[in-house]
């Protein structure tokens, strides 16, 4: 049996005020006091990766989940391989204490394949400090300390006839807005 490599890696980036954070710290002035709106957003070299997979065969389909503690998950006939284990993408997030953060995403991002294909991820999973995300908000800490937001998602992979074996890359648009 042939086995067909689907590497998984997405990518994300932050549209703040003007500025775009991709890969890089957005560093704005220090806080001169509690009512300014400056916020500084580190978007970790750490991106969401599902890492390697193969399907038991050329027909079959299923999953890989990422949880934002960092475990990977196979359902269906995907098969986990060794090497790139995959991992939650994490932002952090240093901002004015005891302001609200509304944070909103895509539900589903759809991934390109370098060879063709197209493959859906389902974005299932947000943490703030290691707590589920609730109603999409959070409030920032009293001491100016960082927040750290971490994504976890679900990568639907049908037969390799439409997602040939290749590297998927994609694009989470996350906004938010310091209330």
């Amino acid at each position: 049996m042939k086995r067909y490599i689907i590497l998984c890696i997405t990518t994300f980036c932050l549209f703040l005020c003007a500025n775009k954070a991709n890969g890089q710290n957005i560093e704005f002035p220090e806080f001169p006091d509690e009512n300014q709106d400056n916020i500084v957003v580190t978007v970790d070299a750490q991106g969401l990766d599902f890492g390697s997979v193969t399907l038991r065969d050329r027909t079959s389909n299923g999953s890989v989940k990422v949880t934002t503690s960092d475990i990977r998950i196979a359902g269906g006939d995907v098969v986990l391989l060794g090497g790139a284990g995959g991992h939650s993408a994490s932002l952090s997030f240093k901002m004015p204490p005891n302001r609200v953060v509304r944070i909103t995403y895509p539900p589903t991002v759809d991934m390109l394949g370098s060879n063709g294909g197209l493959l859906v991820l389902t974005i299932n999973e947000v943490t703030v400090d290691g707590v589920p995300l609730v109603n999409s908000s959070f409030e920032s800490k009293p001491d100016y300390s960082e927040s750290i937001v971490k994504i976890g998602g679900e990568l639907q992979i049908n037969p390799i006839s439409s997602n040939p074996a290749g590297e998927y890359t994609g694009l989470i648009n996350i906004d938010y807005v310091l209330e």
